[in-house]
């Protein structure tokens, strides 16, 4: 597509005007929120719909990856205290323990106990130490010590005797360690089912913890697994020193944040808390039941932020990758706008010149889309416009020529009507007076013929009296009459004439006023004919005073004249203003003889009469009141039936003229 304008390209409006700034901007408002929308939606998924954004999906799948780890870890701590004290159950139900444990009780200075302990020690290097407990004579023999201990009372003791399978004590700190430990115990039975001792096995969480697969690498730079005893007190490691102190010490330091003490309430889930550290992290919480007396806490956490970073990068990489997409759209759209509305301004320059009557102007654009078309289009127009304007020139110029040759001859009708009606009063004034005189010399003769011819009675006096008092007599009046009646003609063609020409003066007229007054003139004929005038009431009117008399006066005198004399004769005259045509009507109703219905236009031709004509008149009265109604810019219109009577209505406009304009100005 290109653009060849025959003229000079228009400058460009200022860019807050510009269609082109305005295009570019709501379009590229437009590429921001879709890419914004796009972002949102891919970050936070779409709300009360099955689509999950990334957010959700990580979270989701965090959730199920601790939820995983924290059940793994759970039952692999089960499993292996639960394997620790089938290990010792193992130990304590060997024949050869009991065989040897008789022996062993004699001799209590013999270190035989303790390098069987050694020996056991040796084969579970996750038993801390191992110890066995002479119940009669309270003494314990220990893997740490090589020579007997008195038995210090504990309830764990107690516990181990009651148990049929063994038991495992909670955590506890022991002199001279520094992380608290589990002991497992067990029953030893001589040959008549009597506990005579007792033995111990001592394992640490700190085992334990080594033992879970995969905590690091599992949970990430900042996951941790802990252990916490039913009071919250902490038993195993700590990933990160707390805030508030110095590295806690096993059993006397409690963990007071709300994952620890929900699962050592016994409570079990996920939740999105603070930990000790008071940042915000996902944790997992389970509580490890070891017997029925009591359990302890599990703990598995991550930190919030390393569980989000993936999202955060991705919508960094999303975002850039956005404004990149943005930012191409808006250069792609800028150029694209810009090419069609410097093609919209070249049509709109070329509109403008057309608009200024310079039909020569072109556009110069083509192509195969919408605006090659239009550009196309406009410059077929253009040249249709120019060839019309030729056209329409020419023809204004005709019409202006004709215009001026009609007013001339209208100029020169009236002038000749004038002239000739003028001029011919003095013919007939000659042929009045040579009739007058005529009968005169008729008269004078008539005596001295009729005394010369009084004995006489032959045929030609006969013949000659016949001239003398009949055919003479009767062409003097028909010559006296056929004058008459051109006289009557001749001064009808002049008050039509004078009616083409009088000026008109507009003014506001008081109609009911008027028109009353133009009763009255003809008060005496309308008296004589014994007719019943009513008038309604009528509106206002701006015309001219002289021609609604004479308009008003002539349709009186009518319905006056052909009244039926077979009834009471009645004329009513009203008017109303119709608001919504903008004009002022009169009606002037009769009940007289009325007009067949194939005459009704004829009595508007000049000397054209219609009906019985046994009243006098020239039938000129209708033509001036219809010259009259055109130069008011009027309407006259007749309704008729006869033998019934006959309704005139006059239409006027309501607006009242411009001042200064000539009456045609003003006709519809």
């Amino acid at each position: 597509m290109n653009a060849r304008p025959s003229h000079d390209a228009p400058a460009r409006k200022p860019w807050k005007n510009n269609l082109e700034t305005r295009l570019v901007f709501w379009s590229s408002l437009l590429f921001l929120g879709s890419l914004g929308l796009i972002v949102y939606v891919t970050v936070m998924g779409i709300p009360y719909t099955p689509f999950q954004g990334r957010l959700d999906q990580l979270r989701n799948e965090m959730i199920r990856h601790l939820d995983l780890v924290a059940n793994l870890h759970k039952e692999q701590t089960e499993d292996w205290l639960w394997e620790k004290r089938k290990d010792l159950n193992f130990i304590a139900n060997n024949p050869f323990l009991l065989d040897e444990f008789e022996t062993w009780l004699t001799e209590p200075t013999d270190h035989l106990a303790s390098a069987y302990l050694q020996t056991i020690s040796k084969a579970y290097p996750e038993f801390e130490f191992l110890q066995l407990v002479d119940i009669a004579k309270q003494l314990v023999f220990s893997t740490t010590t090589e020579s007997p201990e008195p038995l210090i009372k504990d309830r764990f003791y107690h516990n181990v005797l009651l148990s049929n399978h063994g038991y495992v004590g909670s955590a506890r700190m022991l002199p001279g360690r520094k992380w608290p430990v589990f002991r497992i115990g067990h029953a030893l039975h001589n040959r008549h089912g009597q506990d005579v001792a007792l033995l111990v096995a001592a394992v640490s969480p700190v085992a334990l913890m080594e033992r879970l697969p995969n905590v690091g690498d599992s949970l990430g730079k900042t996951g941790e697994v802990f252990l916490v005893n039913g009071q919250g007190f902490l038993i195993s490691q700590l990933k990160y020193p707390p805030p508030d102190g110095p590295t806690p010490k096993p059993l006397e330091y409690q963990l007071k944040s709300k994952p620890e003490l929900l699962a050592a309430s016994g409570h079990e889930g996920l939740i999105l808390s603070r930990d000790y550290r008071n940042e915000p992290v996902v944790a997992a919480f389970r509580h490890v039941r070891i017997s029925p007396v009591w359990g302890m806490g599990l703990v598995v956490k991550i930190d919030q932020k390393e569980l989000f970073a993936p999202l955060r990068q991705e919508v960094t990489t999303l975002v850039f990758v956005s404004l990149t997409v943005f930012l191409l759209l808006v250069l792609t759209n800028a150029l694209m706008v810009r090419r069609q509305t410097r093609l919209l301004t070249v049509l709109s320059h070329a509109a403008a010149q057309i608009s200024e009557n310079d039909l020569t102007i072109r556009c110069g654009i083509r192509g195969q889309d919408e605006i090659g078309g239009l550009g196309q289009t406009f410059d077929v127009m253009a040249e249709k416009l120019e060839s019309a304007f030729k056209g329409q020139e020419k023809e204004i110029t005709r019409h202006r020529q004709t215009s001026l040759n009609l007013a001339q001859a209208n100029d020169e009708l009236k002038n000749f009507t004038y002239i000739v009606s003028h001029d011919l009063r003095s013919p007939l004034l000659s042929i009045q007076g040579f009739v007058e005189e005529l009968q005169m010399d008729l008269e004078a003769l008539e005596q001295p013929i009729t005394n010369l011819l009084h004995d006489q009675d032959d045929e030609l006096s006969r013949s000659i009296q016949d001239i003398l008092h009949g055919r003479l007599p009767d062409d003097l009046r028909y010559i006296r009459a056929s004058t008459h009646k051109m006289d009557g003609l001749v001064n009808g063609i002049l008050n039509l004439s004078r009616v083409g020409r009088v000026e008109l003066h507009f003014e506001r007229l008081d109609m009911q006023k008027l028109v009353e007054n133009n009763i009255n003139a003809l008060e005496f004929t309308i008296r004589e004919a014994g007719v019943d005038v009513s008038v309604g009431t009528l509106p206002p009117l701006v015309s001219d005073r002289f021609a609604m008399e004479q308009i008003f006066g002539n349709l009186l005198s009518n319905a006056i004249k052909y009244r039926d004399p077979s009834r009471p004769a009645n004329i009513e005259i009203h008017g109303k203003e119709d608001e919504k045509e903008h004009r002022t009507l009169f009606f002037v109703q009769d009940n007289g003889r009325g007009i067949a219905e194939d005459d009704i236009q004829k009595i508007f031709i000049m000397f054209q009469r219609v009906g019985n004509q046994d009243s006098p008149g020239d039938g000129i009265g209708l033509s001036c009141v219809q010259t009259l109604m055109r130069r008011l810019n009027g309407h006259i219109r007749c309704q008729s039936t006869l033998g019934v009577g006959t309704t005139f209505l006059l239409s006027f406009p309501t607006i009242p003229p411009q001042p200064n304009s000539t009456p045609w100005e003003n006709a519809e």
